[in-house]
């Protein structure tokens, strides 16, 4: 009988040991990997072509303005002011060489808060405001406010043609001379 005692004890601690390894198995914890990765584009960088020049112009007795489409270099104007040689003339954009990683979108900052300057000829000035932008990168025909759209698109390719235009603000009678200002901020970063 303690025998028959022992089996029936050494059958239940079997049967409970089943059933809390068996248990234990079904509520076993699932496992999964994953990967970590990390990119490194390469830095954007700007190259100045062109600097931005409205070409040459006869001013009027009545305050106007120039504008300079960064497209296609061509000048809109106000009033009865002359541009010497047409829309074009010897107008230009301000050019810069963009590189960076492809398809990546960028921002551009012009003078660092987008305010206009003055360029002068030591003695009067003449306001330059508005800036507009174009990147070849994003392929619109319409230049943009940079204060307000300023992003741009590094092509396929890892490169982009910036161009900025701008308005001029030629003063009544403005005195004959050559005006400039040298050093105009731009700056531009990843979006």
């Amino acid at each position: 009988m303690v025998t028959r005692a022992r089996n029936v004890q050494t059958m239940f601690i079997l049967v409970a040991m089943f059933i809390c390894f068996s248990g234990s198995a079904v509520m076993a914890a699932k496992n999964a990997l994953f990967n970590i990765t990390g990119v490194v584009e390469a830095s954007i960088a700007i190259t100045q072509t062109n600097h931005m020049t409205f070409g040459r112009f006869a001013a009027d007795t009545s305050i106007q303005t120039i504008t300079l489409n960064p497209v296609d270099n061509k000048r809109a104007k106000t009033g009865a002011i002359v541009l010497v040689g047409g829309e074009i003339g010897d107008a230009l954009a301000a050019k810069f060489g963009i590189t960076g990683a492809a398809n990546a979108s960028y921002h551009v900052t012009i003078n660092g808060d987008y305010s206009g300057v003055s360029i002068s000829d030591g003695t009067d000035f003449m306001a330059v405001s508005a800036w507009r932008i174009y990147s070849e990168g994003k392929a619109n025909t319409t230049p943009v406010d940079p204060d307000a759209n300023g992003m741009a698109v590094i092509k396929a390719v890892g490169t982009d043609i910036l161009t900025v235009g701008a308005t001029l603000t030629v003063g009544a009678s403005q005195p004959a001379n050559t005006y400039t200002l040298a050093g105009i901020p731009i700056a531009i970063e990843y979006e």
